[in-house]
């Protein structure tokens, strides 16, 4: 085993990290194993119909056989990804010569390899961590930020789909450091696997990076990062306009600003609506269901709001996703009456207008799928009915919680995941 670690200072970074496994043995420089595998590497790295990097691939047949795997992280654009892969698979090759398996992380990619079956397959080593040399002005302050930073990044991206399991936000440590996170799960796991090995990662970080402003935790099939300062792209702020409503390009959040007046951003509704948002409405800490609703203000002035939590996450996470919301309801709705915002974790809502125990149609926003399911006619069969009984759970719960999930397998095929 060999390992490399190449510290920038301020954070936890590193060139690259390797690691070759001397127990699955060697092949010698003229095999049909070694031609297999560094074409398997060019047609990674040459693929440029792959836009959500995330690679799965084999060559070769019996004991010549090579399998591989490569992710890029989740915000780095398709040449970024592609050239970082050609990089990475060079120095792959160079540190781990005629090794039958091996691993190198990068900042922006891993590459892996193996004579063994490893797509679909759980794996928690090699474990690489990296602490930041830095120490944090408060470290039981930073943890108490940084802990459900990371949840509900996990969260976040487990729920993924087939083509992205990567999800990136910060906080900030009250009056002092701000916290940047980013998790990702190779694809080929499901939700619950993604869920499993992010939060063993996250274990890891007090014995590796305790009290430090920040770490990496690598594994082969997952890998988080927590700086100080921003080390990821944030994405752009370009929107894909849905049915009745907008999405941000990613579609992590869609939102409708109702047609139903303007507001002066001076006038008594504004800071009504702020005051609501950002401090009233999420007041009740001892709520522990995450559902939400509250006024403020008389007449015209009178403001009131509504916001509902994911059923399956905790207080911590809720409040941050509820604030998270407020704030780009506000940036993307300016002084408006009325609008609404929903994000994978929450949804936030406020109106002049009366809104508790209302039924409320509309706005609706409909985001699909980019991915085609195998069969479509198996999966509406096994979709349908499995919606059917999760909504009747739902709204079977009591006055604190109505909220089911649910999963199915379509026969021969693909597993459909459910929430209502």
């Amino acid at each position: 085993m060999q390992l490399l670690v190449t510290p920038t200072i301020g954070q936890s970074k590193a060139e690259y990290c390797w690691n070759c496994n001397s127990e699955d043995g060697n092949f010698t420089s003229t095999t049909t194993y070694k031609n297999n595998l560094k074409n398997l590497l060019t047609s990674i790295s040459s693929d440029t119909q792959n836009s959500h990097g995330f690679y799965n691939s084999s060559f070769g047949e019996n004991s010549n056989k090579v399998n591989l795997i490569a992710l890029c992280r989740g915000d780095v654009t398709a040449d970024n990804c592609r050239t970082c892969l050609n990089d990475t698979s060079y120095k792959l090759l160079e540190r781990c010569p005629n090794k039958k398996e091996a691993i190198i992380w990068d900042e922006r990619c891993m590459v892996r390899y193996s004579n063994n079956s490893i797509i679909y397959k759980r794996k928690d080593a090699p474990l690489k961590t990296l602490p930041s040399p830095n120490a944090a002005a408060d470290p039981e302050l930073f943890k108490l930020v940084l802990k459900p930073l990371l949840d509900g990044l996990k969260i976040e991206a487990a729920s993924g789909n087939s083509t992205a399991k990567c999800a990136f936000g910060n906080d900030t440590v009250p009056n002092a450091e701000g916290i940047f996170a980013l998790v990702q799960c190779t694809q080929d796991l499901n939700e619950g696997e993604c869920n499993g090995f992010l939060d063993d990662a996250i274990l890891q970080i007090p014995d590796c990076c305790g009290g430090k402003q920040g770490g990496r935790v690598l594994k082969p099939s997952c890998n988080l990062r927590f700086e100080s300062g921003p080390f990821y792209n944030e994405p752009k702020g370009n929107s894909t306009q849905g049915s009745d409503g907008t999405c941000s390009e990613d579609v992590k959040y869609c939102w409708k600003c109702t047609e139903n007046g303007n507001s002066n951003a001076s006038n008594i509704f504004e800071q009504n609506l702020n005051t609501l948002l950002f401090s009233q409405l999420t007041s009740k800490t001892e709520i522990g269901y995450g559902f939400y609703n509250s006024s403020l203000g008389e007449n015209s002035n009178k403001v009131n709001g509504i916001a509902l939590c994911r059923g399956d996450i905790d207080m911590d996470i809720c409040h941050k996703c509820i604030n998270e919301s407020s704030r780009r309801l506000l940036e993307n709705c300016p002084n408006r009456m009325e609008a609404i915002i929903w994000e994978k974790l929450c949804m936030v809502r406020y109106s002049n207008k009366p809104i508790f125990s209302a039924m409320k149609d509309e706005p609706i926003v409909k985001a699909p799928s980019t991915n085609k399911a195998w069969d479509p006619n198996k999966f509406m069969l096994v979709l349908k009915p499995m919606l059917d009984s999760l909504t009747s759970k739902a709204s079977s719960g009591d006055s604190q919680r109505k909220f089911s999930t649910e999963n199915e397998t379509v026969p021969g095929y693909e597993t459909i995941y459910a929430l209502t």
